[in-house]
């Protein structure tokens, strides 16, 4: 596997890259995780450098907007990691956060994915990234919100994170 954990970073960047680009294109998708590349992007997410992580993170965040591969992405376990990226991101990237909220919005697309993004403790970074945020953060993290909110569970959630008054100042 081209990903494996001895590839020197300089490669996995160039790989990675290629792949975040390609992830954009809906016709080439599926060949991505039919190649087995989810599970060394999500765990990139996790031990990336930073450049790394944020392609990782953008290739992962247009996969998801794929209706089977946004359940294959919440079952190898990528929604945690993105949860994280969302609260900590990383010193020096602020778009990072922005890229791993966009990735949680499009997986929040799917029913089962709402309730693991709640169940994980999504909402509440989210709704600090929609107060604290840039202004394009604060956007895509309100989206991603949007995705939950469809879910009345998630909608008590986001109220008592204190979602409502960051949204309202939007």
């Amino acid at each position: 596997m081209l990903l494996k954990k001895d590839s020197h970073n300089g490669l996995k960047e160039e790989v990675v890259s290629v792949l975040r680009l390609l992830a954009s294109v809906s016709t080439i998708q599926k060949a991505i995780t039919e190649a087995e590349a989810l599970a060394p992007l999500i765990a990139l997410t996790v031990d990336g450098s930073g450049a790394l992580k944020e392609e990782a993170t953008r290739a992962l965040g247009s996969l998801a907007a794929h209706s089977d591969i946004k359940v294959k992405i919440a079952e190898l376990g990528g929604i945690p990691p993105l949860i994280v990226l969302v609260r900590d991101g990383q010193k020096g990237r602020s778009s990072l956060k922005e890229a791993a909220a966009l990735a949680l919005g499009n997986l929040a697309m799917n029913a089962m994915n709402k309730v693991k993004i709640a169940e994980e403790g999504g909402v509440a970074p989210l709704v600090a990234l929609v107060s604290e945020g840039s202004a394009q953060a604060r956007e895509v993290a309100a989206v991603a919100l949007g995705n939950l909110a469809t879910n009345i569970d998630n909608q008590h959630e986001i109220a008592d994170a204190g979602g409502i008054p960051p949204l309202v100042k939007l």
